[in-house]
């Protein structure tokens, strides 16, 4: 393989890259907006739910669904405020019981409408892209540079 085909292919690699990222900032749009500008307070996890939906097409052997919810409750200058949570992800791995406690972060100017920040940082997708976009950025991006400083010489 020649230096140029390995700079394309290197390139290809971190286009890849920046559409990750791109990824993971749409998102994880809320919890940045969260976490730089709002304000953050302690809530407790009042009650753990699970659901289970059974739809008519599933039969005896298929897995029924189930719809993990949590109940969080938190206060706001002595005011009480709830947020239903769906944590699927989370509850069903046993990281949130009742009497947990998570952070919360609210506008001021509206605390009813808080965002879980604890264990919701980021969508479970872009939780999972983490992982590939570090190896990119610590992996390919040396290789891309070393390469490309080659080609220019060559």
């Amino acid at each position: 393989m020649t230096y140029k085909q390995k700079v394309r292919q290197l390139t290809v690699t971190m286009y890849i890259g920046v559409v990750m990222l791109a990824c993971i900032v749409y998102l994880g749009k809320d919890a940045f907006v969260a976490f730089l500008f709002a304000d953050t307070v302690s809530g407790e996890v009042v009650e753990y739910s699970i659901a289970k939906e059974r739809p008519a097409y599933l039969n005896v052997s298929q897995r029924t669904p189930e719809r993990h919810e949590v109940l969080i409750e938190y206060f706001v200058e002595g005011v009480s405020h709830w947020i239903w949570v769906n944590s699927h992800a989370y509850s069903a791995s046993g990281l949130l019981s009742s009497g947990d406690t998570v952070t919360i972060a609210y506008n001021k100017h509206s605390p009813e409408y808080g965002y879980v920040m604890t264990y919701a940082l980021f969508s479970t997708l872009a939780s999972i892209l983490w992982p590939f976009l570090v190896l990119i950025l610590l992996v390919v991006t040396p290789q891309w540079l070393h390469v490309k400083s080659k080609v220019k010489h060559e």
